[in-house]
């Protein structure tokens, strides 16, 4: 009895059956075909070419294009060829290239060097290392220190020393003005000098997005140490916030600014490159009428 067969399965669908049963290969740098019928010896650098020798060599079915000029009977394979061959011969101008190739038309004919790859396939997919294991030095994170000469600002700190390492919150002393009784309100005193390092911002270069964090090249903020009286505590953190917005504000400006430099130079060299394509063109026209104005001269001296 013979199998019934289904008129309304879609080939799509037996096609995707198909290739369920065969055995995937993902490419890899510098590889061979693994296929044993295909005697190419070559090696594929990328991705890309070995795509290209299986378009070729182990699809049942190849695709070519035919150039929509009329009376040209030219037909390429990829359509970056038939690009390259409307370009070259009919028309020059980029848009009118596109506009043509669009109206190419895709033919369909046997693969006349069709190889059998068997039960394997490929779907254009690259195997994917493992990540090489983090060395001990890697891993390990150095924490970066700046020391500077006046760690203590002497206009609205004091301390008895100032020690090289750690600071000790009890030899820390209060100025006199703190210490005073001031009958105004907490409100009235809202607003802080901020330190000369949040007003001043010298001019730099910038750095790169691997030592940022680590201010390369500028002086280090310096910040009073954390007094203990709940007054002064209130009064630091209103400082601390009013050197926190000022600072987001010149990262604000520095970000547009650096934004706007990066734009004028990509403009810059999109313009160059546009007047570079212009006078290829011309160059290769000029070199065209060149080559047709000698021909003629030697018909006619002939």
């Amino acid at each position: 009895m013979e199998p019934e067969i289904d008129i309304f399965v879609d080939d799509n669908d037996r096609f995707m059956e198909a290739e369920e049963d065969k055995i995937e290969f993902f490419y890899s740098v510098n590889m061979a075909c693994p296929i044993e019928d295909c005697f190419s010896e070559a090696t594929f650098a990328s991705k890309k070419s070995y795509l290209r020798h299986w378009n070729e060599r182990h699809r049942q079915l190849a695709t070519s294009f035919q150039c929509a000029v009329h009376g040209c009977r030219a037909t390429c394979r990829r359509k970056a060829d038939m690009r390259a061959h409307i370009r070259s011969k009919h028309e020059g101008n980029s848009r009118l290239v596109e506009v043509i190739l669009a109206k190419c038309q895709m033919l369909k004919r046997e693969n006349q060097r069709y190889v059998d790859p068997g039960f394997f396939i490929f779907r254009g997919r690259t195997r994917r290392e493992d990540p090489p294991e983090p060395r001990r030095e890697d891993s390990r994170q150095e924490e970066v220190l700046y020391r500077r000469e006046d760690p203590c600002p002497k206009e609205n700190w004091q301390a008895d020393a100032c020690p090289k390492g750690d600071i000790d919150l009890q030899e820390v002393t209060c100025p006199e003005e703190i210490q005073q009784e001031d009958p105004c309100p907490i409100e009235e005193q809202m607003e802080v000098n901020l330190p000369d390092t949040f007003d001043e911002h010298p001019r730099s270069n910038g750095v790169s997005k691997e030592v940022q964090t680590l201010c390369c090249g500028l002086p280090p903020m310096q910040i009073p140490p954390v007094p203990e009286d709940e007054r002064e505590l209130e009064m630091y953190l209103v400082f601390l916030c009013n050197g926190i917005d000022a600072a987001c504000r010149s990262r604000e400006l520095a970000k547009q600014r650096l934004e706007g430099i990066r734009k004028s130079k990509r403009k810059s060299v999109n313009m160059w490159e546009e007047e570079n394509r212009k006078l290829r063109e011309e160059l290769r026209k000029l070199k065209n009428r060149t080559v047709w104005n000698y021909k003629f001269v030697m018909w006619f001296i002939k």
